[in-house]
């Protein structure tokens, strides 16, 4: 039974699901999985989330950390409508006026591809930068602002996210 849990923790670690990307170990040293967590919304599977930091990551000064976010759908979504709900979201959250976020809206329906489902979108977060993001672990683009940037990774980490449950998992509260 120990060979057959093991053998089954090395499958899941080499297909992706405990992966780390090469892009996150060589963006932030000593990286680490600090927690993930899943999204239902309308009891409807969105996606699942991992949050990847370093070993001394404090969630109540996450602006001020590099992370890595993970976000693995589990439904075919359409990129535009991504942009807008993570607009309205960082609207909820009071973060930047109405003109900064129809800009960010128009950067990230730019950006943001249609995905499918068993896609990934994850975002690198290094605080005073923009936003890197990648498709797949593969690069997809940058929003140069860094007050986007850390709005954006508010959406999952600011302590009054829409999604409380999700930001606990996240950062491995207990």
């Amino acid at each position: 039974m120990r060979k057959l849990l093991v053998t089954a923790a090395l499958l899941l670690a080499t297909t992706g699901a405990w992966a780390q990307a090469a892009w996150v170990s060589s963006s932030i040293p000593e990286a680490r999985k600090a927690g993930n967590g899943m999204l239902r919304y309308f009891g409807l599977h969105i996606y699942d989330a991992e949050l990847w930091t370093r070993p001394t990551f404090d969630a109540a000064q996450f602006g001020e950390q590099p992370m890595a976010l993970r976000l693995t759908y589990a439904r075919r979504l359409v990129g535009k409508l991504i942009a807008e709900r993570s607009e309205k979201e960082i609207a909820g959250l009071g973060i930047g006026s109405a003109e900064d976020r129809a800009r960010w809206l128009a950067e990230m329906t730019k950006l943001f591809p249609d995905v499918a489902k068993g896609d990934s979108l994850s975002m690198l977060y290094t605080p005073g930068q923009g936003a890197k993001f990648f498709r797949n672990d593969k690069p997809l683009g940058e929003i140069a602002d860094p007050v986007f940037a850390r709005a954006f990774i508010s959406i999952w980490l600011h302590p009054k996210t829409s999604q409380p449950g999700l930001r606990a998992q996240l950062i491995g509260a207990k």
